[in-house]
């Protein structure tokens, strides 16, 4: 609790993927190239937790310092179709927030 028995903190690191095939899953911590994603992807954050008669208020907000790059797409959906759009390299946001209503699993 950080205030009364309502309120709470938590601090968290969370790594995890998706791996295709078994054959694929991998303790790595770094992306190859924009076509590897088979590699954990890392999230440090900080919560606050709030106690409710239906359940746990939560609210969280991470960073990532390893989040997927990958091509991309600038352009129209019809530059897309006619395979006039440019490739550009991006990334999913560093900064993720969460918020959920009830007990995790």
């Amino acid at each position: 609790p950080v205030l009364g028995d309502n309120l709470g903190g938590v601090v968290f690191w969370d790594a995890g993927n998706v791996f295709a095939r078994l054959q694929d899953v991998s303790l790595r911590f770094r992306q190859r190239d924009l076509t590897d994603f088979n590699y954990l992807v890392h999230g440090i954050g900080l919560g606050v937790r709030y106690k409710t008669p239906i359940g746990p208020l939560r609210f969280d907000v991470s960073y990532s310092p390893n989040s997927p790059r990958f091509f991309g797409f600038r352009g129209t959906f019809d530059d897309l179709i006619a395979g006039r759009g440019q490739r550009v390299n991006q990334r999913v946001n560093v900064f993720q927030f969460h918020f959920a209503l009830g007990q995790t699993y």
